[in-house]
Parts: C-alpha cells; sequence; structure tokens
C-alpha cells in the first residue's frame, strides 16, 4: 500500500497530462522531435536516450511562421544543386539570396545562428530593437578592435560538436584534437577580450545614460 501523501505519478500519466496520445498528429510530431533531439543535441547520450527535466509551452507568437514556399519566393534562402551527378543530389549549396548577401558570420554557430534569426523574424519591436542594439555596439569605432579580435578568434572556432561526437565514438582522428585545442584557446581569448574590452565600456556607456 502506498500512504496517501506519497502518491507518484507513473511516467505515462506525467507525458499524458501535457500530450494527448489520441491525436495521431501530435503523437507523431512528438516523435519527429525526439528523433531529431536524438541525433543532434543528444548524440552524446549513453543508450540512445534523450533527457527531458520539464515541459514548457513554447510562445509562438513572439515571432512569424514563414512557409518554405514565401522564404523561396522572397529569396530569403535559395539552395542550388551542385552541377556534377557524381556528387549526387544531397549536395547543394547557399546560391544567391538574401541570407547569402548578410551572411558576414565568422563560425558555424553565428551562420547557425542568422538562419535562426531570418527563419523566425520577430514580432515584438523592444525585442528588435534590443537585437539592433546588440548588432549596433560590435560596429561602433569605439569597439573596432576589440571586435576585430573577436573576429579573429571566432575563424577559429570548429564544428566542436562533430569533433566531440566523433571522440565519444572513438572515431576521432589527430585533426579533430586540434580543432578541439584550438577551439578551446580561442574561446578563452573570447571571453577574456568580452570581459576586459567590452565590459567596462558597455558599463561605462549605460551609467551615463
Amino acid at each position: 500500500e502506498v500512504p496517501l501523501g506519497h502518491f507518484e505519478a507513473s511516467a505515462y500519466h506525467s507525458i499524458a497530462s501535457v500530450v494527448d496520445f489520441d491525436s495521431n498528429v501530435l503523437v507523431r510530431a512528438l516523435g519527429s522531435l525526439l528523433s531529431f533531439l536524438q541525433s543532434t543535441l543528444f548524440r552524446l547520450e549513453e543508450g540512445n536516450t534523450v533527457t527531458v527535466n520539464s515541459v514548457v509551452q513554447a510562445n509562438s507568437s513572439l515571432f512569424m511562421r514563414l512557409k518554405s514556399s514565401t522564404l523561396s519566393a522572397l529569396h530569403i534562402f535559395t539552395t542550388e544543386h551542385h552541377p556534377l551527378l557524381a556528387k549526387g543530389q544531397g549536395h547543394s549549396k547557399e546560391g544567391f539570396s538574401l541570407f547569402s548577401l548578410l551572411d558576414r558570420t565568422k563560425s558555424k554557430m553565428g551562420r547557425k545562428c542568422l538562419r535562426e534569426w531570418m527563419l523566425k523574424p520577430l514580432f515584438d519591436l523592444s525585442m528588435i530593437q534590443r537585437r539592433q542594439d546588440g548588432v549596433e555596439m560590435f560596429l561602433c569605432s569605439e569597439f573596432e578592435g576589440p571586435t576585430g579580435a573577436l573576429l579573429q578568434n571566432l575563424e577559429n572556432v570548429g564544428a566542436i560538436d562533430r569533433v566531440l561526437t566523433r571522440m565519444a565514438k572513438c572515431q576521432a582522428v589527430g585533426m579533430d584534437f586540434i580543432v578541439l585545442v584550438r577551439s578551446l584557446s580561442s574561446a578563452l581569448d573570447i571571453c577574456h577580450t568580452m570581459e576586459k574590452e567590452f565590459l567596462p565600456k558597455v558599463t561605462k556607456i549605460l551609467k551615463n545614460l
């Protein structure tokens, strides 16, 4: 017998409180999400598990939802397939588009972030202005030197997620360790630049507002 005050809901009932298992569409969408998480964010988990600490409702009203046909018609993103058939149909690259014109990123994570921003344009004016203020800060002449140092360090940041995945599978090659050391060294330099060069100046600017 379980004491009245010590009853714990099963995992199934906990999930059922937020997921309608009678909805085929919802269950399929959840399965696709778990499959995506398993192959991306949780690739390093033992036993191919996905750890879920909590489930919260995302506020999709903060950004626009653009269909792929709209993105293509506006030339926000354009995919060009490789002309050589020997490369296969799966090989493609970003064509002439708004994204390719604006992309001046130095790292893969920066490119991914820019793509995410353009896929989901913000609705809220204050959030748009904060994002623009952040970008403008790095373009100020006062931060020209530190910004240049950041750009140089970002160029040395490699695809750490892929490197760690290969290491976890014992498939790493010598270059992976070089990329890892170089990326970690650049990350330390980036933190030092932000702390010593940007933080004091930004703090001073905010005090004068």
